[in-house]
């Protein structure tokens, strides 16, 4: 499959593929294009810009799109496209009001988790129905919101666990470049290791789970280690290219540097295939990479 698509970001769940492109967001599936949305400013009118989705994420039958200051709204739709509401971000300024930035959004266990970015940064949490959970005022950049049970909110320098309700956790001062819930653990990675207040602190640059959220995937570089429930290291492989993407069906592993993809069995890693274009993704039907139009290889 090939689209004219140049994707900003991606998003994927068991079956499809969410794929954002400037104002538009694409729905991809084994068979192809199942539908696309174009977002479309209602609060500004300037010929030389427009809306731009700038966060994104899918999960259990939900769609969460974020745009920029153009329409600064998070939507809320079904995976088959279908919107369950919207709601606007603005702060006022001057004599009028200002649609603010959505950064990211994350959605959880029966809730979504925003940031957003104008004068001051903020976090909030929504149930599906639009309630709002709590709101909270940060004085650093938020560069990231992960949902899951908790909330985990990674700024420039430090992170912050929080309880859907908004009831401060944990909060440290450190580094962290990726965040995932592994069983009853919030799993962050940054140069230390540590576990304190349900939180686990690992050396390595991006984690998440697979093996039906028995097992714990860390990359580092070249490197991919696969943990056991008790935190045993499985197996660990290393490439000859930096890992960008891991993905797991049933018991293989598929790693994606920038133009191959390996299949792994205990440890043993096999090429599958070279792309021509940068990758950009692997999901359950295929592999995206991209070069001028975005190609979707079988898996």
């Amino acid at each position: 499959m090939e689209f004219k698509i140049n994707p900003d970001l991606i998003a994927f769940t068991e079956e499809l593929a969410f794929v954002a492109s400037g104002n538009t967001l694409y729905c991809i599936g084994c068979d192809g294009l199942r539908w696309k949305k174009c977002f479309i400013t209602t609060f500004y009118k300037d010929p030389y810009s427009d809306v731009k989705i700038t966060a994104l994420d899918a999960k259990k039958g939900y769609v969460a799109a974020g745009t920029n200051f153009m329409d600064g709204k998070l939507y809320l739709m079904t995976s088959e496209g279908n919107k369950i509401w919207e709601h606007q971000f603005a702060t006022v300024v001057s004599l009028g009001w200002r649609p603010e930035d959505v950064t990211s959004v994350s959605i959880g266990d029966g809730f979504i988790a925003v940031s957003t970015q104008f004068m001051h940064d903020y976090v909030y949490a929504y149930t599906f129905r639009r309630k709002r959970l709590f709101s909270h005022r940060f004085n650093r950049d938020v560069l990231k919101v992960f949902a899951g049970s908790r909330i985990t909110v990674l700024t420039d320098n430090s992170f912050s666990v929080f309880s859907k309700q908004g009831k401060l956790i944990y909060s440290r001062e450190c580094r962290v470049s990726d965040v995932c819930e592994f069983q009853d653990k919030i799993v962050v990675c940054s140069k230390q290791t540590d576990f304190s207040n349900g939180v686990l602190t690992v050396p390595c640059e991006f984690a998440k789970t697979c093996g039906n959220g028995m097992n714990l995937c860390l990359m580092s570089g070249k490197t991919v280690r696969i943990l056991d429930e008790n935190l045993n290291e499985v197996w660990k492989a290393k490439f000859n290219d930096t890992v960008k993407y891991v993905f797991y069906r049933e018991d293989e592993i598929f790693v994606a540097t920038n133009k191959e993809v390996f299949r792994v069995v205990d440890g043993e890693a096999k090429l599958l295939t070279k792309t021509r274009g940068k990758i950009v993704g692997i999901c359950s039907f295929g592999i995206f990479c991209y070069d001028r139009t975005l190609k979707i290889v079988p898996l």
